[in-house]
């Protein structure tokens, strides 16, 4: 199974979740299933607007490097800028788990190496997968959540539209 984190913080948020689903869609890209979407903190850098998250489970014919490149090209189509880490974006695409995959490269690392600690992608990953336990690990998406400290994210809507 391939897991995809969607996040925005720039204009119609919503908007751009939804519109990001349609070019992965045009891209060759298959969503299956989607989360409720969840309302968050900026993480990271935290002087920025809240953002909206939710995670898409997706099929891809091609390689997790393959599906990076597209995801990028769908984040670049959509005005996204890369100038601040964990900065603004209009939409971010980060592969979550991609088949089970345990993988570390200049370009990619898999599982993705944050997630655990996020309740912006745990949550939304539990809606679809709650006894999900991450590739080369042993604790449950739940457990992972129970470990987190400080604010989580606010369910805000249901399942975005396939």
């Amino acid at each position: 199974m391939i897991f995809i984190g969607l996040g925005s913080n720039l204009g119609n948020r919503m908007d751009n979740l939804n519109i990001s689903l349609q070019k992965m869609s045009q891209a060759g890209i298959q969503v299956s299933r989607l989360s409720p979407v969840y309302k968050s903190k900026a993480w990271g850098f935290t002087e920025q607007e809240d953002f909206l998250n939710a995670v898409a489970e997706v099929s891809f014919s091609g390689s997790a490097h393959h599906l990076l490149a597209v995801l990028n090209g769908v984040e670049g189509d959509m005005g996204r800028v890369r100038t601040l880490k964990w900065g603004p974006r209009t939409i971010d695409l980060d592969i979550i788990e991609f088949n089970g995959q345990v993988l570390e490269s200049e370009t990619l690392v898999l599982p993705h190496p944050l997630y655990t600690q996020r309740g912006f992608v745990l949550l939304p990953f539990k809606d679809l997968e709650p006894n999900w336990i991450p590739s080369g690990d042993s604790k449950s998406i739940g457990e992972y959540i129970d470990q987190i400290r400080g604010e989580l994210p606010e369910r805000i809507s249901e399942p975005l539209a396939l």
